[in-house]
């Protein structure tokens, strides 16, 4: 599994926020902010994919006509978005 590439403008938006709330003083400061936001939604997106991984073969989880792949819109592939 892999992490796919990250929307540039959505990381700016974040950028921007964390920048306007902070004022860190140093860029590092601020990468580290910025990474500390965005590990959250990434462990929550890895997590709510390993438990469909776990729980997709059980038909009542899934409906009927429905592949198990299409299931899950955050993964595509091996990809998570």
């Amino acid at each position: 599994m892999t992490l796919a590439r990250q929307s540039d403008s959505e990381l700016q938006i974040i950028m921007g926020t964390i920048w306007e709330r902070n004022s860190p003083s140093h860029i590092d400061v601020l990468n580290g902010l910025v990474v500390d936001y965005c590990l959250d939604q990434i462990r929550a997106g890895v997590e709510h994919h390993l438990e469909w991984h776990r729980r997709k073969d059980q038909p009542h989880l899934i409906e009927p006509g429905q592949p198990s792949d299409k299931w899950n819109p955050l993964v595509i592939g091996k990809n998570i978005f």
